[in-house]
């Protein structure tokens, strides 16, 4: 493998730039992970929790709302019962009286539209006659036509006269309005006078089923869920229950856990039927009645999932353009290694690294490892070409000073005077020669070498 051949190499090899780039990734992952917990903690957890409490605060407004209008009828019932044109002795002593009290309740149901109906019942004398505000009837024309209950009758009422020592509100319960139209009310009795142990006279307040939803439905808006509201015994007074905007018939299992289970918080969780409820409780300060609103948890939580995906989606943008970012880093400081491995030689070949850094280090090493051999073979080489060069200064071949300059520098010949230059010819293994010739040979060895010295000389 060519060191050059830059795709060859990383089609086989562990490239740096993979190394850049995932350390690149690595670093943006942690800081992404570090700051996404950090936004998670004190945005998405604040988020939760104001949805929650935007909760509360909706189901407590329904309970204040309802709690005014059981004021209202309060002080209606106590006005009625201050009233000297409404007392027992003025109303039941003839029938022009009687008309006249008709008018006063009247004049109390038009100031308020959270009633339907209001009668007034005064159980003195045997008294048989009760008083609405459109006419004067007795008990059975009220209870067996006018308004007639599936399970409530003349002698339930008037037995809860006797039992009846504070108000009570009966379930909302299906009536037959003048035998031909059937509606849904909601009863709430008051005593007369209020808080008494033997009561005289009781208020009748009729309440529309649909009075109590519309105050129900502003809670639940578009979400999908059940309210109850009960009393402070636990009867159930009335209910909504919504899926998909449409009022419905409630299950029977969700139902019975949401009015049986015991809830300590304020918010609570819990799993009907395979589906998470958020169920939200207040108790009312005013006459300890009960709301509960229940949520599918999906659907509770849908503005802080909501944020959760638009913030999940905001990180994998940060990711993906961080991403291109460590890959154009990464590639900007690879380049250099590219370049710096193109600068070896194409002969040279260097197997078994792992990467750029492995492969140039060794590709160093080779260089240098080679200018050792160079410099080696240069030095066992230079006594030759030194005895070469003297030669062809002595025959003239070479005269120039920027020449002769250049061969003084690379092999350290000293010519260091400006007219003439001894030089000195040693004899190779002269201690050889001496043990080999007599002392005329040597004698004519020498006078051979003077000879072809002056020839020599004789030639520059």
């Amino acid at each position: 493998m060519k060191i050059a051949n830059y795709k060859k190499y990383s089609s086989k090899k562990f490239s740096q730039l993979y190394k850049y780039f995932i350390s690149y990734i690595a670093l943006l992952v942690v800081v992404l992970s570090v700051l996404g917990g950090i936004v998670y903690k004190n945005f998405i957890f604040t988020l939760q929790k104001e949805v929650e409490m935007s909760n509360i605060s909706i189901i407590n407004q329904i309970q204040e709302t309802i709690d005014t209008r059981m004021k209202e009828m309060e002080r209606t019932a106590l006005s009625i019962h201050s009233n000297p044109n409404l007392k027992p002795y003025k109303i039941l002593t003839g029938p022009y009286d009687a008309g006249e009290g008709v008018k006063q309740l009247g004049q109390y149901k038009s100031s308020n539209e959270f009633v339907y109906d209001i009668a007034l019942y005064y159980n003195t004398l045997d008294n048989n006659r009760i008083h609405t505000t459109t006419m004067n009837t007795n008990l059975i024309m009220f209870f067996d036509y006018i308004y007639q209950y599936k399970e409530w009758s003349k002698n339930d009422f008037k037995s809860s006269i006797y039992t009846l020592t504070y108000p009570v509100m009966r379930p909302v319960e299906t009536i037959m309005l003048n035998r031909n139209q059937e509606k849904r009310f909601s009863t709430y009795l008051y005593p007369l006078p209020p808080n008494a142990v033997k009561p005289y006279g009781i208020v009748l307040f009729l309440i529309d089923e649909n009075a109590f939803k519309n105050i129900l439905k502003s809670a639940l808006k578009d979400y999908d869920g059940y309210i109850y509201i009960l009393d402070n015994q636990n009867n159930l007074i009335v209910d909504l229950i919504y899926n998909r905007g449409i009022l419905v018939e409630g299950s029977e299992g969700v139902s019975n856990q949401l009015l049986t289970t015991s809830f300590e918080d304020t918010i609570n969780h819990i799993e009907i039927e395979n589906k998470n409820y958020s169920v939200t409780r207040l108790i009312s300060p005013y006459n300890n009645w009960s709301y509960i609103m229940a949520i599918e948890t999906e659907q509770f939580m849908q503005k802080a999932n909501t944020s959760k995906k638009a913030f999940y989606t905001a990180i994998l943008i940060v990711l993906l353009v961080g991403i291109i970012i460590a890959l154009i880093f990464a590639i900007g400081n690879y380049r250099p290694l590219k370049k710096l491995m193109k600068m070896f030689p194409e002969s040279s070949r260097i197997y078994g690294y792992i990467d750029e850094f492995d492969y140039i280090t060794r590709g160093i090493n080779y260089v240098a490892q080679e200018k050792q051999d160079l410099v080696k073979q240069l030095n066992s080489e230079r006594s030759i070409f030194k005895n070469q060069i003297l030669l062809k200064i002595l025959e003239g071949k070479i005269y120039e000073e920027k020449e002769i300059q250049t061969i003084k520098n690379v092999y350290g010949i000293e010519l260091g005077h400006p007219y003439f230059t001894v030089i000195v010819f040693l004899i190779d293994d002269y201690d050889n020669l001496r043990d080999i010739h007599s002392k005329k040979g040597q004698d004519l060895i020498f006078f051979s070498m003077i000879n072809v010295a002056e020839e020599l000389a004789k030639g520059v």
